[in-house]
């Protein structure tokens, strides 16, 4: 039995394997997913600068683009700052779908965590100028 040499192995099991697909989108991409990854690119951005404009890793970002993971109200926040953009330009419609007084009480309860962690930080740098003090 003679076997083609101008076909690798591979190529014979999966007739698939090396051809270009027509499109560069991933199958599964979410609508999220794909406005996500249109504006990170229109910034010229890597999912790398993405990720650490935002304190994402780059395997996160490349998650969400393509519908794998789910990003938290938090981290959709966190994108849209990063992208420099409304949070309703990232999510789109229908993608935020809570009532917006409840997006409001989140606001708000993330901004008094903002405030008590920099208390804590104002709180920290004190005590660590008295420990400077008392071990000089």
């Amino acid at each position: 039995m003679t076997v083609s040499s101008d076909r690798k192995p591979w190529e014979r099991a999966w007739p698939e394997h090396g051809k270009i697909r027509e499109s560069h989108e991933c199958p599964t991409m979410t609508p999220f997913g794909a406005r996500l990854r249109a504006l990170r690119k229109s910034k010229g951005y890597t999912q790398a600068t993405l990720g650490a404009r935002c304190d994402l890793h780059q395997q996160a970002i490349q998650a969400i683009e393509r519908g794998r993971r789910n990003p938290s109200p938090y981290t959709i926040t966190r994108l849209a700052d990063a992208l420099s953009v409304p949070i309703e330009v990232l999510a789109g419609p229908g993608v935020v779908t809570a009532d917006p007084d409840d997006w409001a009480a989140f606001q708000d309860a993330l901004s008094d965590v903002q405030s008590a962690l920099d208390r804590l930080k104002a709180a920290a740098a004190v005590l660590g100028r008295q420990g400077k003090k008392a071990s000089a």
